[in-house]
């Protein structure tokens, strides 16, 4: 996400800017992507409303492009925006549309910056589901988490789930 870092000015320059070129060449797969980046960003950077514009933006398009991937980020990020604002339902729900959409763990599709993206979608699901009052539900969920990365292998996935398995 940036040499400067995830939530430097100039990292958010960047995607803007591949947000306007893509704009200008009509280039869909590549905005998607684009939309991704620039909303994490300015997610880091702790604005919320137009971080969560930006992802509702990212699934509306990958909705129309059929983008099953993209769909799954925007879910993911959606969910993330929702725990960080205390909506904890909203968070479950769209948590649990991003585990539903993440690829396999075999795909070469389901690791995103560095970590597989159903461990990502366990990890805040199973969060949500332990201040919701349903701990059972979030250990079963942590664990899943755990066999995924025992089945899968990948260092940085597996320290995800381990960091989940002791909150």
């Amino acid at each position: 996400l940036g040499a400067a870092g995830p939530a430097a000015p100039s990292t958010a320059h960047a995607f803007e800017r591949a947000l306007a070129l893509c704009a200008r060449v009509d280039d869909l797969p590549h905005t998607l992507m684009a939309l991704r980046g620039l909303s994490t960003v300015v997610l880091f950077q702790g604005y919320l409303q137009p971080a969560q514009a930006l992802a509702e933006r990212l699934l509306c398009l990958s909705h129309r492009v059929g983008d099953r991937v993209h769909r799954h980020k925007a879910h993911l990020q959606l969910g993330r925006i929702a725990f960080y604002r205390g909506e904890l339902q909203a968070a479950r729900t769209h948590e649990e549309q991003a585990l539903t959409l993440a690829p396999p763990p075999h795909d070469g599709s389901s690791r995103d910056m560095g970590s597989d993206m159903g461990v990502d979608a366990r990890a805040y699901l199973a969060q949500c589901l332990w201040l919701l009052g349903y701990p059972d539900q979030a250990r079963a969920c942590v664990q899943a988490s755990l066999d995924l990365t025992d089945t899968y292998p990948h260092p940085m996935s597996r320290v995800q789930s381990l960091a989940q398995a002791v909150h």
